[in-house]
């Protein structure tokens, strides 16, 4: 079920200002790679660059379906499997950090209608925010909750700082440590475009940040 009319693709939120941002984020994993390989780090080395491939893939294929190059197929789903796939995807990065991961599921859950595609890189791009936010040995949760509408999938943890999400911070030494992540500037401008692409939005606070998305127009037909 394609989404989209040919006339009606929504315009990119992808300006010059949000690219100056994107490249400042991703000099980041870069320096991090760089230290990394100077102190035969390897493995630090292939998880920064694989962080600053997944901003990169996020914000291409944001542009792709905002310039009609690709376009939205929502089909119903159940997103429990998409969230322990891209937790497990994750999970290397998760070990080296120490972050200890609870996956949340509550039971009935209605089916969604959604771009797998789409929403994978959405719940990937929050949890890298996650990763940027909190320190090793964190206790974070993965859940997916019903509400009105839809279902919302949050991820939070206690020891999260997400205050000032939308002016990230952008600065040469935050990227020093070897075994620092990049900033969450690239994976929120990511998330946020696929986000109102998908005709929803994302929801923070100091301690959680998740994406609102609809239940199935299906359920309301039985």
């Amino acid at each position: 079920m394609k989404s989209r009319q040919e006339g009606s693709q929504p315009r990119s939120t992808v300006g010059v200002d949000s690219l100056f941002l994107l490249a400042e984020e991703l000099k980041q994993p870069l320096i991090a790679i760089a230290h990394a390989s100077e102190q035969h780090d390897h493995e630090a080395a292939r998880l920064q660059a694989e962080r600053a491939l997944r901003t990169l893939d996020a914000i291409i294929l944001g542009e792709q379906l905002a310039s009609g190059q690709v376009e939205l197929d929502l089909q119903p789903l159940h997103i429990g499997s998409v969230m322990v796939d891209v937790q497990q995807r994750l999970a290397p990065a998760l070990k080296q950090r120490s972050i200890d991961a609870e996956l949340s599921l509550r039971r009935g859950l209605a089916l969604i209608d959604t771009d797998k595609r789409v929403v994978s890189s959405i719940l990937t791009s929050l949890w890298q925010i996650m990763l940027s936010s909190v320190g090793s040995a964190a206790n974070v949760t993965f859940t997916a909750k019903g509400y009105k509408g839809g279902i919302r999938v949050a991820i939070s943890s206690p020891e999260a700082q997400l205050d000032g999400l939308n002016a990230p911070r952008i600065s040469p030494q935050s990227a020093q440590p070897l075994k620092d992540l990049a900033g969450s500037g690239g994976d929120f401008l990511a998330a946020t475009q696929l986000a109102e692409l998908l005709g929803t939005k994302l929801t923070t606070s100091k301690r959680s940040i998740g994406v609102l998305l609809p239940k199935s127009s299906q359920l309301s037909l039985v």
